[in-house]
């Protein structure tokens, strides 16, 4: 999703899931440096840029608690196809 976008973060959704994929503890550093690179948020720096999204408490998924992550994303699927 973030190649095919000129600028993923005029995007609420793309912005939500980068920050989401940066802060996920259940992600891989490679991974989460690919992010960081595809959406152009650093170029250089790239544990750093992560370091400093990931030091912020929380953004939208509180990694912290425990989550029940299925339930959640159908709950979000369901959310989706109500929505068109």
């Amino acid at each position: 999703k973030f190649e095919k976008c000129l600028n993923p973060f005029t995007r609420s959704e793309l912005t939500m899931l980068f920050l989401d994929i940066v802060t996920c503890p259940f992600i891989t550093e490679k991974t989460k440096r690919y992010a960081v690179q595809k959406t152009k948020y650093a170029t250089k720096n790239l544990s750093e840029a992560i370091e400093q999204i990931s030091s912020a408490k929380r953004w939208f998924m509180d990694w912290d608690t425990e989550i029940d992550l299925e339930r959640v994303i159908k709950r979000k699927e369901f959310g989706s196809a109500s929505a068109y």
